[in-house]
């Protein structure tokens, strides 16, 4: 119902940082990320979203606003029905439960 939380993963705050630099750094603004990175994200967000799905629990990706298109694009073909939001596109008034941390370094090894 409306009082349920929403399920966010977020990525970790040094990974996030790492892209930003990346997706400002490029002057071609293609939102493209390392495409080993990028593998190794889309990994781990398919490892923790595998529970999920398998319950039928919708979840949604929150991310940094400058690096949310690029991350749109790196998962498109393989979660095209995991919507990505910006940060100031979670209602304030939303209960959140954050039910993974994509990139932690343990979880990329």
């Amino acid at each position: 119902g409306p009082r349920e939380a929403l399920r966010v993963m977020t990525l970790d705050g040094q990974l996030e940082a790492l892209l930003g630099q990346a997706v400002r750094a490029d002057p071609s603004r293609r939102h493209a990320i390392e495409p080993d990175l990028g593998r190794r994200i889309v990994e781990a967000l398919q490892r923790a979203a595998q529970p999920l799905i398998e319950e039928g629990k919708p979840f949604v990706l929150v991310v940094q606003p400058v690096i949310r298109v690029a991350i749109r694009r790196l998962i498109r073909s393989v979660m095209p029905d995991t919507p990505v939001m910006s940060f100031f596109e979670v209602p304030e008034d939303k209960a959140v439960e954050v039910v993974a941390v994509i990139g932690a370094p343990a979880a990329l090894a």
